[in-house]
């Protein structure tokens, strides 16, 4: 392999602009010669990308993340780790029965006899984008937790790579959320209540005439992870004053809740703000932090399926075990 690696050509795409590095990594493969496309060539590269990532149709994108992601087959580095793995085999037994304690070295014994391949690839999360990039990226982060011994340096920096992508394009994504105004306050809690559940948290939502400052109680009970979160949703264009704030803490205090969260489709006050710092008991989502939540948990073009996940909500809160 090395060999035949020598015999190619080398292109230097580090002094190319991004423009033209997309083309090349695009176009048709050129098995005589060699260039990076497995990640970004340099940071300007990654950094002019990213600011124009939302300008990218969704197909250029997941064309790109494809490049950068670990394929089924082998890696430059195989040849040298399977050379070394034989010589252990031969003459250090104990090393070699450490070695092949991890399943990349077993693999990398078995594609000896073609019966496996050195590396399981990666390019199946593609199936998750664009709806559930938080998954996405987990999955990103897990392959990189189990393998980064390794994979050469540059997959690792492809593999991060991949992730920043991920979420500039469908996480941070600012798609207009003006289609909020089309729905009612009760449409919003059931909105806030699906972001809730998907979020792991179990959820009830307070009868609406007397919900004693509080629409949804969201809790979880695994060990460790006990919560009791007392959620307040005003669908407003004005920002949310000091005192609607700070009587949702007094709710939280009288109830004995580990904390209380107001979502809003507008934004808070100064003293708003200031009054949750103080407290530390209280979490404030305004309508761009609520935008980037739903992002990451259902993908950023949610808004799609926004009568969907109501529905679901309504359904989940009429039929609790279902």
């Amino acid at each position: 392999m090395l060999e035949k690696m020598l015999d190619k050509k080398v292109i230097d795409v580090t002094k190319y602009s991004l423009e033209k590095w997309l083309q090349l990594v695009f176009a048709k493969p050129d098995e005589d010669v060699i260039y990076i496309d497995y990640m970004f060539p340099t940071d300007k590269h990654r950094e002019k990308y990213l600011k124009t990532i939302q300008n990218r149709s969704d197909d250029e994108v997941k064309a790109l993340i494809r490049k950068f992601l670990i394929p089924s087959g082998s890696l430059g580095k195989d040849e040298f780790s399977l050379e070394y793995l034989i010589h252990c085999l031969k003459n250090d037994k104990d090393t070699a029965k450490k070695l092949l304690g991890f399943e990349y070295y077993k693999r990398l014994l078995k594609s000896l006899g073609k019966k496996a391949q050195p590396w399981e690839g990666l390019t199946w999360i593609l199936d998750l984008l664009p709806h559930n990039p938080r998954h996405a990226i987990n999955a990103l982060r897990a392959y990189l937790i189990a393998h980064i011994q390794f994979l050469p340096d540059d997959r690792i920096t492809g593999l991060g790579d991949t992730i920043a992508i991920i979420r500039a394009k469908f996480i941070e994504s600012p798609y207009s959320v003006a289609f909020l105004d089309s729905i009612d306050p009760y449409e919003f809690e059931y909105l806030v209540d699906s972001l809730y559940h998907k979020m792991g948290y179990a959820t009830t939502m307070t009868r609406r005439t007397h919900d004693g400052g509080m629409d949804i109680i969201a809790g979880k009970v695994r060990p460790g992870q006990k919560e009791r979160i007392l959620i307040q949703c005003r669908k407003s264009k004005k920002n949310i004053s000091v005192d609607k704030v700070r009587s949702l803490l007094g709710v939280v205090s009288d109830n004995k809740a580990t904390k209380g969260v107001f979502v809003t489709t507008a934004n808070f006050t100064p003293d708003s703000k200031k009054i949750a710092e103080q407290t530390g008991r209280l979490e404030l989502i305004a309508l761009a932090d609520f935008q980037k939540l739903m992002n990451e948990y259902f993908g950023a073009k949610w808004q799609v399926h926004l009568d969907f996940l109501i529905s679901e909500s309504i359904k989940r809160q009429n039929n609790p075990r279902s």
